[in-house]
C-alpha cells in the first residue's frame, strides 16, 4: 500500500483538469466552429419532448453495467486459465497438453512476449487512449459531423438516445479536452489497476461512464435542456472517486501550483461540492450532473464493490461448464 500511495503521490493531478465533460460545443450566435454548427444539427435531430423516454436509457444503463460486470468476470477467468492458474480436474486435459496446443509462430510469439512485458496499467490505458483518439479524428471529417453528433454526443431529444450514453464517453471534440482527460486518466490508472486489476478497472470505467451519462440525461430531462454532452470525465471521475475513498490520506498536487498539496479526501469533497454548486446555480460550463454521477458511482463501488465482485462465482461456473461442453463436442 505504501508503494501504491507513493506512486499516486508523484502523480500531479488537477481537480479542474480531471474530468472535463463539455456540454456546450455549439458556437456563439453568428460564430463558427470550423464551419460546423452543432446547434443546427441539434435542431435537425430534435424530436418533440413527449417522445423522450427515461425508461429505455435506464434499462440501457443497467444493461451496460451488467454486461461490464459479466465481461470483466469472464475476462479474468480466461486470463487465469491461460496463465495456468486454474486447477483442472483430473478427467480433463492436463495443463501441459493445453499449453502445447497454444504454440505460436515466431512472430506471434514475439508479439505475445512483448505484450506480456507491458505493465498491466498500460495494457488498459493505451487501448482507451487509442479509441478516444480515433473518435477525435473522426470529428475532423466534415462529412461525418451529423452522424458523429447524433451517435457520439449524449442528447435527450436526439433520434438516438441510448447508445450515445456509452459512445459519448469516448468522444472529445477539442484536442485540449482530449489531452486533459487522458492525462488525468493516465495519472490514476497505475494505482487503480494495482488495486482493482485490469478487469475490474475496465468494468468500473465503462459502468461509471454510462452511469454519469444517464445522470446527465436525467438532469437535462428534468430541466428541459437540449444540449450536447461528450467526454470521458464521468468515467474518469468514477476511478478518481474510488481511489480517493480507498486512499483518503494520499497527497495530490496541482500541476500549475507545484508544492501545493492536499489530501485525496479533500479533493473528492471539493469536486463533489463544486458539482453540487454547479447544479444548484445552474452553471453551464461543465456537465456537473455527469461529473456528480461518476463520482457517486465510484463511491458506490468502493462501498459495495467487494461484495458484488465476490458474488461472481455462478457466472464463472456457468461459463466454465459451457466452455467445457463446447470443447468436448
Amino acid at each position: 500500500m505504501s508503494i501504491l500511495a507513493s506512486q499516486w503521490h508523484r502523480c500531479r493531478t488537477i481537480l479542474t483538469q480531471v474530468p472535463v465533460r463539455s456540454i456546450r460545443i455549439q458556437p456563439r450566435p453568428g460564430g463558427k466552429t470550423n464551419g460546423f454548427h452543432p446547434r443546427k444539427v441539434i435542431q435537425e435531430m430534435s424530436v418533440s419532448p413527449e417522445k423522450n423516454q427515461v425508461l429505455k436509457p435506464f434499462l440501457f444503463t443497467v444493461g451496460v453495467c451488467t454486461t461490464s460486470y459479466i465481461g470483466a468476470t469472464l475476462w479474468q477467468y480466461e486470463d487465469l486459465r491461460s496463465s495456468g492458474k486454474l486447477i483442472f480436474q483430473a478427467n480433463r486435459e492436463s495443463l501441459a497438453e493445453w499449453i502445447g496446443r497454444q504454440k505460436r509462430g515466431r512472430f506471434r510469439e514475439e508479439v505475445h512476449q512483448w505484450w506480456n512485458s507491458v505493465p498491466a496499467n498500460e495494457k488498459v490505458f493505451y487501448p482507451i487512449l487509442f479509441l478516444n483518439a480515433v473518435v477525435f479524428l473522426a470529428w475532423k471529417v466534415k462529412r461525418w459531423h451529423i452522424p458523429m453528433t447524433e451517435w457520439f454526443c449524449a442528447n435527450p431529444v436526439g433520434r438516438a438516445v441510448c447508445w450515445p450514453l456509452f459512445l459519448s464517453t469516448f468522444s472529445h471534440y477539442s484536442l485540449l479536452h482530449l489531452g486533459l482527460n487522458m492525462y488525468c486518466l493516465r495519472s490514476f490508472t497505475y494505482p487503480a489497476v494495482h488495486s482493482l486489476g485490469q478487469e475490474q478497472f475496465l468494468g468500473l470505467y465503462i459502468s461509471g461512464g454510462v452511469v454519469a451519462s444517464f445522470m446527465s440525461h436525467l438532469h437535462k430531462v428534468a430541466t428541459n435542456q437540449k444540449v450536447l454532452s461528450l467526454g470521458a470525465s464521468g468515467a474518469i471521475l468514477s476511478i478518481f472517486a474510488f481511489m480517493c475513498c480507498q486512499m483518503p490520506n494520499s497527497k495530490l498536487e496541482l500541476v500549475f501550483l507545484p508544492g501545493f498539496s492536499f489530501t485525496a479526501q479533500t479533493a473528492l469533497m471539493g469536486a463533489i461540492g463544486l458539482d453540487v454548486a454547479g447544479l444548484l446555480f445552474r452553471w453551464k460550463l461543465f456537465d456537473h450532473a455527469a461529473h456528480l454521477g461518476g463520482s457517486l458511482f465510484g463511491f458506490f463501488w468502493y462501498k459495495y464493490g467487494d461484495d458484488i465482485w465476490s458474488r461472481r462465482g455462478p457466472i464463472i461456473r456457468w461459463w466454465h461448464d459451457l466452455r467445457e461442453n463446447f470443447n468436448n463436442r
